[in-house]
């Protein structure tokens, strides 16, 4: 068989992708010596069996359309699996696995490929079939030995899914990119990177068709002139022979000890990270394939990636290089939490996992720091850390075995940590006792963070926000500029001058100032001047396509850029190397062996993205030409792809309703009909600028009947039902969607609910309802029942989150409402009257009377209550507070309600706080320490310094400095005070010592007393 050199060469190298046709599985038997039908056998198989004998000879494809509709779809699948899954592989099958191949696609459902290299011991590669879209390639590439086979009509191993069956008939090749789409998008972009030979009888299949037009080979046993000229004509040479014919070929041709060098790496049986283990117990393969998919081993690192100096401080992010190559600035936050988290016996126990959260801004020098952190920690301090890679996957498996097996803390280092805010909620919540011997530093972005990350925020133990340079920082960043010789227009300056240049300015950040200071002029205009001199123009709009991606925070997959460009990899280097090299930067996956494009920085794409396209109509054309070339079938594009549907998103970028439709459509086109994306279709018809309500409710609804557990759509639900009540045409209607809101927040706040969002929602709805009456004059018993209603919630919910925003929000709003309100006032004090042991009303009364001053009259409602209700927390607790406020001096009485306001176990962590301060105050200190020891494991949000001690200053002398905090020894008690550098003056946190004396405020959180306002004495 005479196949190109060219083919040859590629087929050794392992870059060829073969796709198999019917005329690959013909020769085939079983055990007993049943051939594999042809086409025309199995359409007469179908019609003995199915039909009984009608339209024998008839084309397949009708025959199997009217068996399904004689009998059903379940009767044909089963008798197609029958008729194939005792097929032999044959000679050919199991010459397959001695090559290496790119991938391999087919369109027959039998498992002749499967089975072929599961019998063939010295197989090079282990095939990995992926028959729907559901399947992922990630998850199938987690093994550098895996080779994606590509089932593209189906499999007899899954012929129970209606969605997706086999393919047979007409309809079904019309319906099978709803659940194949990503399939044959894999298989194309393969074609766009790599040669394709498909082996078979015929090209009937109009998606194969369109493959094959982008072929260079086509092997087939019936080659004429005809069909030579033909396919010529389409610059495809055609070869003539069968399967094995063109194996055989290669095989002669291949030297066998060629073929395994373009094997990737097998993985190894064993890891470095073993060296730490307390025993010789093996790794599972899990975990090995984990610690080489998923993290890096940061203490295993034996090279990096140098970088050019320059290039780092106009923004390029890339990795550990610059680390080693100590390009970063020593900043002092890395020194406190390295002193804190780092520098300790790596066998201590803790309770629950440290959860330590970096934050900064856009631009700020979070990712650099963290990569800092985690390689001095395994350096210097031998720590064993993981460091997360892109596009791996976290669970708590591994690291528990690796906690079992060294016996010691496990570090885990998390960059963007609100792209992973789901992992990561898994993972804290799996880790069991294991937990106690992990900790997880991560890094986000403010507003990501706090817009994206609320179910992993309670796990939080402490957070750190990454401020600009100090004057000792910048003095440090200029001494590097100058060793490196990227001062730019800096050069010119004197030493005071360069400070002031890069001194800091309201809203900027590291990477602006270091553009701006050393180019002279703007941050955007820079950004702005460079992509106008990319040449040739085609340059650009392939930066343009990066940046689009990667102002995400995703690596641009090069078969994505092949899509959209048309431009492989190869060719790429060749002409767009020289004039991208410093604005486009491309590493290789190493899961999916692809490589992978970045811009600098993701904030430096985000700039460019939005000042090169000014107007909507520009951005909208790149938007949606990237969002119709992902294949989410990556995990990177995936990432992308949800982050480019984001309701909130689309609303900043695009003004125009029939753009965001547009690319909702093209997204639909992609996942179907997706709970997740109907999802982000409803929120943004709720929040766009005269959204259509009836459309959101329409749209949501769908999502939660497509994910009924899914409590962010329920909770979406909720707030949907409150915006529909505001615009509600009549009371009656008003009422009903309020309710119907009130109905859904109350399942969710009955839920396993983390954070605080669907308590207020449900506040919201009870203070419209109050609203609602009162406006109306509703009945004195109907008011009462509304005050009840919200009061009762809001409380509970200010119980179990302490000093939310919101939550306190929601109280100001309710205070209003009822302020001067004569008929409120009326209705709550006729209801006390009647019935003093109702601690609900009881507790408004008191609040409005401390509202208007007349504190003496509240206590006597709260006292009165009492008399008849002298169990209840919730008034206990409201006399408590009543008396901090009018009698703070009187500590033990305050102490006595405080601890009637709470039982052990119950969520009331405000009353428990609140007494663990007072006993604080009255002296009771170790009392007062064991109540906060046990608050401090309780999973809430990081606290803000609460209930400070008000008219009284402490003093003291600094002990135990420990880099992020440390403790004052106050005068009198001689006991210790938490200080943390956050609540310090920087300057005056720089000037203190072992000894130094010092003056301060006390506050208190849920982990207890602490320092702020600290000043030297």
């Amino acid at each position: 068989m005479d196949i190109p050199s060219d083919l040859v060469n590629q087929a050794g190298e392992g870059r060829l992708v073969l796709l198999l046709g019917a005329g690959a599985s013909l020769g085939s038997k079983t055990s007993d010596g049943y051939e594999c039908p042809t086409t025309a056998k199995l359409g007469r198989l179908l019609s003995t069996k199915l039909l009984g004998g009608y339209l024998q000879d008839g084309p397949l494809s009708q025959i199997a359309e009217l068996a399904i509709s004689e009998t059903d779809l379940g009767r044909l699948h089963t008798l197609i699996r029958d008729t194939f899954q005792a097929l032999q592989p044959t000679a050919a099958h199991k010459l397959l696995p001695k090559f290496i191949w790119h991938g391999l696609a087919t369109t027959n459902y039998d498992l002749l490929i499967e089975e072929g290299y599961r019998e063939t011991s010295q197989r090079l590669q282990q095939a990995r079939p992926m028959i729907e879209d559901r399947d992922r390639i990630d998850d199938n590439r987690r093994d550098g030995r895996n080779l994606l086979l590509l089932k593209l009509h189906g499999c007899i191993t899954r012929i129970t899914n209606e969605q997706c069956p086999l393919i047979l008939t007409p309809d079904q090749y019309r319906q099978h990119k709803n659940y194949r789409s990503r399939l044959f998008n894999t298989l194309k972009e393969w074609g766009s990177e790599h040669p394709i030979v498909f082996i078979g009888h015929s090209v009937q299949d109009t998606d194969i068709r369109a493959v094959l037009e982008e072929l260079s080979e086509l092997v087939a046993p019936d080659v004429d002139e005809v069909k030579m000229r033909f396919w010529e004509s389409k610059k495809i040479t055609l070869i003539k022979g069968t399967f094995e014919e063109f194996l055989q070929a290669l095989d002669s041709q291949i030297p066998v000890p060629s073929r395994s060098l373009a094997v990737v790496a097998v993985p190894p049986s064993s890891h470095p990270i073993q060296k730490y283990f307390r025993t010789n117990d093996p790794l599972s393969s899990a975990t090995l394939e984990s610690l080489g998919n998923d993290v890096v081993y940061v203490n295993g690192i034996a090279a990096t990636t140098q970088v050019n100096p320059r290039e780092f401080y106009k923004g390029l992010t890339s990795g550990f290089g610059p680390i080693e190559q100590k390009l970063d600035v020593h900043r002092r936050i890395s020194d406190k939490i390295t002193e804190d988290y780092f520098i300790r016996d790596q066998s201590e126990k803790t309770t629950g996992a440290e959860v330590v959260l970096i934050k900064a801004h856009a631009g700020g020098g979070k990712s650099v720091i963290l990569h800092r952190l985690a390689w001095d920690a395994a350096r210097e301090y031998d720590c064993i850390c993981l460091f997360a890679r892109v596009q791996g996957t976290l669970t708590a498996a591994p690291l528990q075995e690796l906690i079992q097996s060294t016996g010691r803390r496990l570090y885990l280092f998390v960059d963007d940590a609100s792209d992973r805010s789901r992992e990561l909620e898994a993972l804290l919540r799996r880790m069991g006792p294991a937990a106690d011997y992990l900790t997880i530093v991560m890094a986000e972005r403010i507003n990501e963070w706090n817009v994206q990350a609320q179910i992993v925020t309670p796990f939080v133990t402490e957070e750190f926000e990454l401020k600009y340079l100090d004057h000792s920082e910048i003095d440090d960043l200029l001494r590097l500029l100058e060793q490196h010789h990227a001062l730019g227009t800096l050069e010119r300056l004197n030493r005071e001058d360069r400070t002031k240049e890069l001194a800091e300015h309201a809203g900027r950040q590291l990477l602006v100032a270091l553009h701006e200071a050393t180019l002279g002029i703007p941050f955007e205009t820079i950004l702005v001047d460079e992509f106008e001199h990319i040449t040739p123009v085609e340059a650009q709009r392939l930066y343009l396509t990066v940046c689009v991606l990667n102002r995400l925070n995703v690596p641009v997959r090069a078969g994505l850029i092949a899509r959209v460009h048309g431009i492989p990899f190869e060719e790429f280097k060749r002409r767009f190397f020289s004039p991208l090299e410093h604005v486009v930067f491309a590493t290789q996956d190493p899961n999916t062996r692809d490589y992978q494009y970045r811009a600098r920085h993701p904030h430096i794409a985000d700039v460019v993205f939005l000042r090169v396209l000014k107007k909507a109509e520009e951005r909208f054309d790149v938007y949606v030409r990237c969002l119709k070339a992902l294949n989410v079938a990556y995990s990177v594009d995936w990432r992308a792809f949800w982050q480019m549907v984001r309701a909130r998103n689309l609303i900043e970028l695009f003004p125009d309703l029939q753009m965001v439709k547009a690319i909702f459509a093209a997204a639909k086109e992609t996942v179907g009909e997706d709970a997740h994306l109907l999802h982000q279709m409803g929120i943004y018809e709720m929040h766009r600028p005269n959204g259509d309500l009836t459309e959101a409710a329409r749209l949501l609804n769908r999502a939660s009947e497509l994910a009924p557990y899914d409590t962010s759509i329920k909770h979406s639900i909720a707030e949907h039902r409150i915006k529909a009540a505001d615009r509600s045409r009549t009371p009656l209607e008003r009422s009903k969607l309020l309710k119907d809101a009130a109905n859904i927040s109350a399942g969710l706040v009955r839920g396993e609910s983390t954070d605080s969002y669907a308590h207020h929602t449900l506040v919201k709805v009870e203070i419209r309802e109050l609203e609602d009456g009162l406006a109306a004059g509703a009945p004195e018993a109907d008011i009462e029942n509304l005050v009840k209603d919200a009061e009762s919630t809001l409380f509970d919910a200010q119980q179990e989150f302490p000093g939310d925003s919101y939550l306190l929000a929601a109280e100001s709003k309710l205070a209003e409402i009822l302020k001067d309100n004569v008929r409120a006032e009326k209705a709550l004090a006729k209801a006390f009257d009647a019935n003093p042991r109702n601690e609900i009303v009881a507790v408004r009364l008191a609040r409005q009377f401390e509202g208007s001053g007349q504190l003496e009259r509240a206590s006597g409602i709260l006292r009165k209550a009492l008399d008849a209700n002298p169990s209840s927390r919730r008034l206990h607790y409201t006399l408590a507070r009543l008396l901090m406020r009018k009698n703070p001096d009187d500590g033990e009485n305050i102490a006595y309600h405080l601890q009637r306001a709470f039982t052990d176990g119950d969520s009331n962590y405000e009353a428990q706080l609140l007494y663990g301060r007072q006993l604080f105050l009255n002296g009771r200190l170790e009392e007062s320490k064991t109540l906060f020891r046990r608050l401090s494991s309780i999973r809430v949000a990081p606290q803000v310094l609460l209930h400070p001690i008000e008219g009284r200053q402490f003093e003291g002398k600094l002990s135990r400095p420990q880099g992020s905090y440390a403790f004052i020894l106050r005068d009198g008690p001689g006991d210790s005070i938490y200080v943390h550098a956050q609540d310090v003056a920087e300057d005056i946190w720089n000037a203190l010592t072992l000894g130094t004396r010092v003056r301060f405020r006390i506050a208190f959180n849920l982990r207890g007393p602490r320092a702020f306002d600290v000043n030297l004495i």
